[in-house]
């Protein structure tokens, strides 16, 4: 690593780093340097350098003296546990070593054997627990303890809902949330989020529209031979309410007609009666039409901005958020009976990543919130 002097390139330091992958600036006097074995402070001034941490150990084991060891490639270290005395060598940091040497790999030892726990009953996120037995005397012990659980309290009163529109389950009866995937004209991410919720044993709802249906027949079997719940998104991407548009109740009745004839005939088979328009906009005779059909308008508490494109940060400002911080958002927003909806497909304009590549990470954070996730009927079913 060459550390130069802006003004005239005149070189000023060389940090010498086989496989150097990174550099930080601390303050003018010292750098962090990465590299594929070592992380180390380097003072400049000085010349002198500081372990951080070992990077990509290729080996680890527990030596003869009872401390841990590492090696990186030629280089071996080790380090004491913490439970040492405070006078004992290199106690708490990575000291070097003369050589690798550690014991062999064991499960058990005078004293204790370790094993899985494999059994259902195992508490906690876990399909298996390490367990700590005692030889010399009684009892077993997890070696992980499980971690704490601490959810949020019900309120103490359940929120009202419009009469012909489903916008979120009941508040206090269950700790149980429904991620909807909205598939209105494309079909990318259907594959890895079907994927995921079959890892997860999950069902979901899936909302199509009849855009997606023509566009994407194949994709449309695939969805149907889930067993997932399919509801309607209407016949076209049109937004109903818009005043360029006559959309009155008998435009809404044939438009649900109409998606239901084109699933059947991809598909073979009905869609549930279930429905949002495109753009969850709605007024009294776009819920009325439905109704009309024997259709539950679905709406949602909380918008996951999974939709707005890079070309649209500049109109809708704050808005065009990374996956990761859209999760955050999500997090904060949901409560029990939240209707999550997620946008499958790329939007026009672009992003530089999708919500729904990242439905494993959401998914595992609801859950660790105690959220039981659910489809949209189970919902309106616990919400009576």
């Amino acid at each position: 690593v060459k550390v130069r002097n802006y003004a005239d390139w005149k070189l000023e330091a060389e940090v010498k780093a086989p496989g150097a992958l990174h550099a930080l600036w601390l303050d003018p006097a010292r750098i962090v340097v990465a590299s594929t074995r070592l992380i180390e402070e380097v003072s400049l001034s000085a010349g002198t350098r500081d372990l951080i941490a070992l990077a990509q150990a290729e080996g680890f084991g527990r030596g003869e003296d009872g401390s841990f060891m590492a090696s990186t490639g030629p280089g071996a270290w080790k380090i004491q546990p913490k439970a040492a005395p405070a006078d004992a060598y290199g106690a708490g940091s990575w000291i070097p070593a003369e050589s690798y040497k550690v014991l062999p790999a064991a499960t058990n030892s005078a004293a204790f054997r370790v094993y899985l726990e494999t059994t259902a009953a195992a508490p906690g996120p876990f399909r298996n627990l390490v367990m700590v037995r005692s030889i010399k005397a009684f009892g077993t012990s997890p070696l992980l303890a499980a971690p704490t659980l601490a959810y949020a309290p019900f309120p103490e009163r359940d929120e009202p809902r419009q009469a012909n529109a489903f916008d979120h389950g009941s508040r206090i009866r269950r700790r149980e949330v429904a991620i909807t995937f909205d598939a209105m004209d494309q079909a990318e991410g259907l594959v890895p989020v079907l994927n995921t919720l079959k890892d997860y044993g999950i069902k979901a709802t899936f909302f199509v529209n009849g855009e997606f249906v023509r566009r994407n027949p194949g994709q449309a079997r695939l969805l149907a031979a889930t067993g997932h719940e399919v509801g309607s998104m209407f016949y076209t991407t049109v937004d109903p309410t818009d005043a360029r548009f006559a959309a009155d109740r008998d435009y809404i009745r044939r438009g649900l007609a109409k998606a239901e004839d084109e699933w059947f005939a991809a598909t073979g088979k009905e869609l549930a009666l279930l429905w949002h328009t495109p753009f969850y906009t709605r007024n009294d005779d776009i819920l009325a039409a439905g109704a009309s059909m024997n259709y539950r308008y679905v709406g949602r508490d909380m918008d996951s901005l999974d939709w707005v494109s890079a070309a649209d940060a500049w109109r809708l400002p704050n808005s065009y958020l990374d996956a990761h911080r859209l999760i955050e958002r999500i997090l904060a927003a949901a409560k029990p009976g939240s209707v999550i909806p997620l946008r499958l497909g790329a939007p026009e304009g672009g992003r530089s990543d999708y919500l729904f590549l990242f439905l494993p990470l959401l998914v595992n954070a609801l859950e660790d919130s105690g959220y039981d996730l659910v489809p949209v009927s189970t919902l309106i079913e616990h919400a009576k």
